[in-house]
């Protein structure tokens, strides 16, 4: 994630020639696919168990280059990745959803990846939707509303971890 990152704002913030910007954007994809397919395999662990999600490994990767290669083909390349990381949330938030109504409580870690996944979700909406903008003290394009959004459903993520497994 930190690497995506760094090289992301390398992408948006930096004058580079149009070569170096695409194989820095297909890297970002690279990155970001993982990203999602790890995901994928630790909401399996929790939804699941630890065998199912050791065998869905090898699918899961096969899955993820497929969709690379795939959006080779694609004007709007990010948008194969913004389906994966949608089909992706919600099963997670459907899941997490279940799991929380099972455990009856509020504030347990179930309840923050369900909120996470929603807000991931929204994230991609808006950076797909492409003409949200913000003028506060800066204009803030879609791209710096999605990096916002998503960064908030990552802190959610981290809350719910830390109290899914000091559930356990």
């Amino acid at each position: 994630m930190f690497i995506a990152s760094l090289m992301a704002a390398v992408y948006h913030g930096v004058e580079i020639r149009p070569y170096f910007r695409s194989c820095l954007w297909y890297g970002i994809l690279f990155l970001l696919g993982l990203l999602i397919s790890s995901f994928v395999l630790a909401v399996s662990v929790d939804l699941v168990n630890e065998g199912f999600s050791k065998r869905a490994i090898f699918p899961v990767l096969f899955l993820f280059l497929i969709l690379f290669v795939f959006s080779f083909s694609l004007k709007d390349k990010i948008f194969a990745f913004a389906v994966y990381q949608f089909l992706i949330c919600a099963v997670a938030f459907i899941g997490y959803f279940i799991l929380a109504l099972r455990r009856q409580s509020s504030l347990r870690g179930s309840w923050f990846m369900a909120l996470g996944s929603i807000v991931s979700i929204v994230a991609m909406a808006v950076q797909l939707d492409g003409s949200l903008s913000v003028s506060i003290i800066w204009d803030l394009d879609h791209n710096i509303i999605y990096h916002f959004v998503q960064a908030f459903g990552v802190v959610l993520f981290i809350l719910g971890l830390r109290r899914f497994y000091s559930e356990k």
